[in-house]
């Protein structure tokens, strides 16, 4: 311990020696170690801490399958059947989402919540913090009108009052009492896009279309027993789809089923990116060693007459070995001191700046113990890689060489290991590069897509009727009327209508019976069909050109017509006119729809996802009390215009919250939000990549001179002339780059296949994208390695020789 405490002084005085020197290599590792910090820890959060829930390995979510969806939700008769039938479980429980308007308390407000049995919070094994769960028998008629509060609308819309418990809340009309606050850090397994705020029970059988079999909407939370998988309750869950199947064959035809673990559904769409930003990370990190163990050689050689006269005085070559890694160790430590500073920005960044969902809100990121581990395992790592080849060539110099040297080092001396670094580093460079210049096209070709409408100028908002003010079409039909007529009157306001699902919304699907052609005695068969309502003037509103047929009119309410999308027309009615067809919802009794009119397709499911069938339904007075989105166009930028719109629907009714008020830009651009930020991140991590094998080499060859100075200067007085020396340097340097290149595409094209699932319409192999980033990599390699090589070429030989 004397040893190393005599070591760690003397690291010491060399960094008060050379500072400069020695604050380079602490700010390098800094950025490796702080950037592999950050990403780590949210991987930790993300994908290894366990979920916030009682064993939360034994939780898993239960799925229906349909022939054109890989998961679905249940239905009402299949999830009590499942019940009875499935053994792998403890118990399940069910759910589905429910919004609210809650009124009678300030400013009215839209809630997103879920109704759920009385046994998911004892299933999930969270208990509140104020109050109690639900109890068996609240999920009867009559009986369900009580409500659980999140921490964060406990404490927003009650002030964080404990006397809330009994207290009645009205939720659409409907007076509920509160029974319990969920706590502070009670996550809810987010489904569906939604983050509940409020917590119901879920009655099955209320509607009628509940108990029906065809009518799939809940989701099912399983608690496996101790002992079973996931694979072992997915084989028995797909044995009892199949019973079903013979004993409903009408219903329940083609309909299986499938078990995923909660943290798979919650994690699984989110860990190609985190893992290729651990690689990319990774990649940083091992260019920060390289160069700093460039350096770190370079001081050796510099010390080889030190060493020499050391070993001469009878110092043993593990000292001089430990000594240089006790300097290296040092370096490395206070470089992950100042890395988890940076760690901690960086992370904090990229959840502030990362679009919504990008880190799953299950996931209560934040530093701990493990971070710390990390970063002192990369302290230590980093260290000793660094050190230990520059530790090691320092214990090789020969005492009687080294001390007849007239020079301070000897010519040649890890030379070698100089090379395969710089080696390393471009081919690191290069994956990198190549990584994000596929993202970089994926994300061209996403903002390129024909989107079918024209998102510039349009206002988008939701708000929604409930049953007790609006209990009859005729409530329901003049609200509507009276609010599109207002808000058509708005100055600057072009054009105005309302539908049920946005584009990239998703919605309500199910099959239809096409009038003359054959009907399928599966109850799912053929392709699915999203359905929607809209009022006249959407369409003009957000500019989806009309192909063929027309546009709804006023005119058209009392007949069942409807207007489709190209892929409809394509599907069913192939190099025929579609105009004049019609089709039905209902295969038992049809209904019959006539076609009026055809339009461009807009994606449902997002931008990636391609156009389905779709159908548009005119919204009829009493069809939409649930949902529906006003759809404004305006002259002006549309965040001029929410508040006249808003104060256009409250002058017909006060009490009805306008909620999701945005931009139909805003919409679009969140669509490729993720993808914009992957390019942002590997963008800056190639970047700093290409920063750091660009020093690296410059480092290197700026080391090779002024070693040859003397042999130069001699080349030189021989008649050498400048081109040849400038030759001389600059092969010994695009030696090493291609190799370095050659090194890289073999490792990026042997990568394509992982990152085929990061990118849209690109091929992971792309010769273009691979030629562009070999000339831009070995471009920059060339203009670093020719700044010492004409340095090179500027040696005096009178200087050079006159040191012999």
């Amino acid at each position: 311990m004397r040893g190393f405490r005599d070591d760690l002084r003397f690291a010491f005085r060399l960094v008060r020696k050379k500072p400069i020197a020695a604050l380079s290599v602490i700010t390098v590792l800094a950025l490796g170690i702080g950037a592999n910090t950050a990403i780590f820890n949210i991987v930790d959060c993300v994908l290894i801490r366990p979920l916030p829930y009682s064993n939360p390995g034994q939780l898993a979510l239960l799925w229906e399958t349909e022939p054109e969806l890989r998961t679905a939700p249940v239905t009402g008769p299949d999830y009590e059947d499942w019940k009875q039938m499935v053994h792998s479980f403890q118990s399940i429980a069910a759910g589905t989402e429910a919004m609210f308007n809650m009124t009678g308390s300030g400013e009215p407000l839209r809630l997103e919540g879920f109704s759920v049995t009385p046994k998911m919070f004892d299933l999930l094994g969270v208990q509140p913090s104020l109050g109690r769960t639900f109890q068996v028998g609240e999920d009867q008629n009559g009986h369900e009108r009580v409500a659980i509060l999140s921490y964060g609308l406990w404490q927003r819309g009650f002030g964080g009052d404990r006397g809330v418990i009994g207290r009645e809340i009205v939720l659409d009309g409907k007076n509920y009492a509160v029974v319990g606050v969920m706590p502070a850090q009670f996550r809810f397994p987010e489904l569906w896009g939604i983050q509940p705020e409020l917590f119901v029970p879920l009655v099955i059988g209320q509607e009628p279309w509940q108990t029906t079999r065809g009518n799939h909407w809940l989701f099912v939370v399983g608690r496996l027993k101790a002992g079973v998988t996931v694979a072992q309750a997915d084989a028995e869950l797909r044995n009892v789809a199949g019973n079903l199947e013979k004993a409903y064959p009408d219903s329940n035809a083609r309909i299986n089923a499938r078990v995923v673990s909660l943290r798979e559904q919650l994690t699984g769409r989110t860990r190609p990116t985190l893992v290729v930003l651990l690689i990319a990370v990774g990649f940083i990190l091992a260019i920060c060693c390289a160069n700093v163990a460039n350096l770190a050689l370079g001081q050796a050689v510099l010390r080889y007459r030190e060493v020499a006269i050391r070993l001469a005085l009878g110092a043993r070559v593990g000292r001089i070995v430990r000594q240089r890694l006790t300097e290296s160790l040092l370096l490395s430590v206070l470089g992950a001191l100042l890395g988890l500073l940076i760690a901690y920005a960086l992370e904090r960044a990229l959840l502030v700046l990362g679009p919504p969902g990008y880190v799953p809100s299950i996931a209560n990121v934040h530093f701990n113990s493990d971070v710390f581990l990390f970063a002192a395992f990369l302290a230590i790592v980093t260290g000793l890689l660094s050190g230990s080849v520059p530790a090691w060539h320092s214990s090789r110099a020969q005492v009687n060489d080294t001390l007849k040297e007239r020079g301070s080092f000897p010519t040649k001396a890890g030379g070698g290991f100089r090379d395969a670094l710089i080696v390393a580093e471009v081919a690191s460079a290069l994956i990198l590069l190549f990584g994000a210049g596929l993202t970089i096209q994926s994300l061209r070709r996403t903002l390129h897509l024909d989107l079918g409408f024209n998102p510039e100028h349009v206002l988008t908002m939701k708000l929604s009727l409930p049953d007790q003010s609006y209990p009859d079409d005729e409530h329901v039909a003049h609200f509507y009327n009276a609010a599109l007529e207002r808000i058509r009157a708005i100055p600057g306001v072009e054009a105005a209508g309302a539908v049920s699902e946005l584009p990239f919304e998703g919605g309500n699907n199910g099959f239809v019976v096409i009038e003359g052609q054959p009907v399928s005695k599966a109850g799912f068969s053929g392709p699915l069909v999203e359905n929607a309502k809209a009022t006249p003037g959407y369409f003009r509103a957000i500019q989806i050109p009309v192909i063929a047929g027309r546009d709804f009119t006023d005119a058209d309410s009392p007949r069942v017509v409807a207007i489709i999308n190209q892929a409809m027309a394509r599907r069913f009615w192939p190099d025929q006119e579609p105009i004049g067809k019609r089709f039905s919802r209902d295969r038992d009794q049809p209904k019959w729809i006539e076609v009026i009119g055809v339009v461009a397709d807009t994606r449902e499911f997002g931008l990636e996802s391609p156009a389905i069938p779709q159908s548009f339904l005119l919204q009829r007075p009493g069809d939409a009390r649930a949902a529906m989105n006003l759809v404004v166009r305006t002259a002006l930028p549309p965040e001029s215009a929410p508040r006249q719109v808003i104060t256009a629907v409250h002058q017909i009714d006060k009490q009805l919250p306008v909620y999701r008020v945005t931009s139909m830009d805003e919409i679009v651009s969140r669509q490729s939000g993720v993808r914009r930020f992957n390019v942002f991140l590997l963008g800056l991590f190639a970047g700093l990549a290409l920063l750091l094998a660009s020093v690296g080499i410059y480092g290197v060859m700026s080391y090779l001179v002024s070693q040859r100075t003397q042999e130069i200067g001699v080349r030189i007085a021989l008649g050498a002339t400048r081109s040849a020396v400038l030759q001389l340097v600059l092969g010994h340097s695009m030696k090493l780059i291609v190799t370095g290149l050659i090194c890289g595409i073999v490792v990026a094209l042997g990568s394509g296949r992982f990152l085929a699932s990061l990118v849209f319409q690109v091929k992971p192999d792309d010769p273009a994208i691979i030629a562009l980033i070999t000339l831009l990599l070995g471009a920059v390699g060339l203009v670093a390695s020719y700044i010492p090589a004409h340095r090179a070429t500027l040696v005096d030989p009178v200087v050079a020789l006159r040191q012999e």
